[in-house]
């Protein structure tokens, strides 16, 4: 049977256990249209705990196949797939805007030093890994961004109001130090 969502008490039927239960019971899905699992929580941790049983005969073999997938999530082959999916460009084309870039941030204010997607280091472990910024509205890539710049522009494009805002409260306590971004918005008193 599958999982039956009641919008009204905000509950969901689990799809396995098929006992209703509050959509704080499933776990967030950006793939499912209800935008939870089909499962609850303690049925998935009970499926996948089962499945590990089934699979993994010892400690030992499960470490040994977390070791052989942390490999390939590291190989050129798993980012190009990545890139892809995610971008519509391959890994060589990252590493060719890397190389353009100079290994340096293209917001020429910061121009930090960043890291690229080693073979031998996660990304993720990385404080300065490049990311790929991109127009989330076209999907069109533009280049690479050090993290604390991908992500403050990302707020500034779709949080523009809570922006000005915290520049007109900035502008209010210290008028002096911050007339110059104030500036920017065009929103002097």
């Amino acid at each position: 049977m599958g999982a039956v969502l009641n919008i009204i008490d905000k509950t969901k039927v689990c799809s396995l256990c098929d006992y209703p239960k509050s959509l704080s019971e499933f776990n967030k899905s950006r793939s499912h249209r209800d935008g939870v699992r089909p499962e609850c929580k303690l049925c998935q941790k009970q499926r996948n705990k089962t499945w590990r049983q089934s699979h993994f005969e010892t400690p030992e073999k499960r470490s040994q196949y977390l070791a052989k997938k942390k490999k390939y999530n590291s190989s050129i082959g798993y980012y190009d797939k990545y890139f892809m999916k995610r971008f519509g460009i391959t890994y060589a084309d990252v590493k060719a805007m890397f190389d353009a870039q100079f290994g340096r941030c293209a917001n020429r204010a910061c121009g930090k030093e960043i890291s690229f997607y080693h073979e031998n280091e996660h990304p993720r472990a990385h404080p300065n890994r490049a990311c790929v910024d991109h127009d989330h509205s076209t999907g069109r890539v533009r280049a690479l961004l050090c993290m604390p710049c991908n992500t403050t522009l990302g707020i500034l494009e779709t949080k523009e109001n809570i922006v000005l805002g915290l520049l007109e409260y900035g502008f209010k306590f210290s008028p002096s130090k911050n007339r110059r971004l104030f500036n920017l918005t065009g929103k002097m008193e």
